[in-house]
């Protein structure tokens, strides 16, 4: 018998209501909206989570210092 990891249950849920959120924002815009948002939106979470990912690997431990300095 199969198990599921028991955060799978909130991953499944997680998915099913940002879906249906996605769908009801498409009906509002039209499809090249509709993508720039979606693209806007998770570019800008993407950078914010790389951000702060490259600071902790160059200076462990000082999240306010920037990745790029020395």
């Amino acid at each position: 018998m199969v198990m599921l990891h028991p955060r799978e249950k909130k991953v499944r849920s997680a998915k099913s209501r940002l879906n249906i959120f996605l769908h009801n924002l498409r009906e509002d815009l039209t499809p090249y909206e509709f993508l720039q948002v979606l693209s806007e939106v998770t570019t800008d979470e993407w950078h914010s989570y790389t951000k702060y990912g490259i600071r902790e690997e160059r200076h462990p431990g000082e999240p306010d210092k920037p990745g790029g300095l020395v």
